[in-house]
């Protein structure tokens, strides 16, 4: 029986030796995969520090990466600013109207261009009816004189034979009374009282070929006698007469 025991316990004590065994070798063989493990994580740190200490290669006083994008940039085309176009309501893009004008402005434009050159006309018409109105002024004793055409040759003075052409007006009515306008014309000396007062103070001082019209009160025509039956008593005078010849 004692034997028994012995044997049984001898072999107990085997069991725990061998399971003491099979402990110690998964021990040993986890202690070595995590040294492999370690071994692996300090290659990759090796790698990693191995990229980070390599130099950037320079190349004309420049990296790779920045001669790249030197590179992208000098090939990219260069463009301005762009106006953002309006939108309206929609959401639609508006045309800029203040680089492309309308026809509105374009009517508006030429509207102050037409205004223009119509202002131009009127100031020249203006300019030329001035110039055309006769000039009239009133001489001593009263007799107002008007050229409605300058002469270019000689002009009449005191002692001069004249010969003209005129047409005689009541001013009161506007009747003509006499008029000489074909021919030789009418003569007198002029400044000798061949005619009366008022066609030698009106008369003078006219060149050949010009024009004037004459109005003579009634002390410087035929005052108050008039001259019967065409021309009453006290008859203002109006004369258009024409300078054809000085001798």
């Amino acid at each position: 029986m004692q034997d028994v025991e012995e044997q049984s316990e001898e072999e107990s004590g085997g069991e725990e030796e061998s399971g003491d065994e099979e402990e110690s070798a998964e021990d040993e063989f986890s202690d070595e995969e995590d040294d492999e493990e370690l071994e692996d994580d300090d290659d990759d740190d090796e790698e990693e520090d191995e990229e980070d200490s390599k130099p950037d290669i320079v190349v004309n006083g420049l990296g790779k990466k920045a001669k790249k994008e030197r590179k992208e940039l000098q090939e990219s085309p260069k463009k301005g600013p762009q106006e953002t176009p309006k939108k309206d309501k929609q959401g639609k893009d508006k045309p800029n109207l203040k680089q492309t004008p309308g026809p509105k402005a374009k009517q508006q434009e030429n509207g102050r261009v037409e205004d223009q050159k119509s202002k131009e006309k009127k100031e020249k018409k203006n300019k030329d009816n001035q110039s055309q109105t006769p000039k009239k002024k009133t001489l001593p004793g009263g007799v107002v004189v008007e050229d409605l055409r300058e002469g270019s040759g000689d002009a009449a003075s005191n002692g001069k034979f004249v010969h003209v052409y005129y047409e005689g007006r009541l001013k009161s009515n506007n009747k003509v009374f006499d008029k000489t306008q074909n021919g030789p014309g009418f003569g007198f000396r002029l400044g000798k009282g061949e005619v009366i007062k008022g066609w030698d103070l009106g008369v003078s001082g006219m060149k050949v070929g010009g024009k004037r019209r004459i109005t003579c009160p009634p002390h410087l025509a035929y005052g108050p006698k008039g001259s019967p039956p065409v021309i009453p008593p006290n008859s203002t005078l109006v004369f258009e007469v024409e300078l054809k010849k000085i001798k």
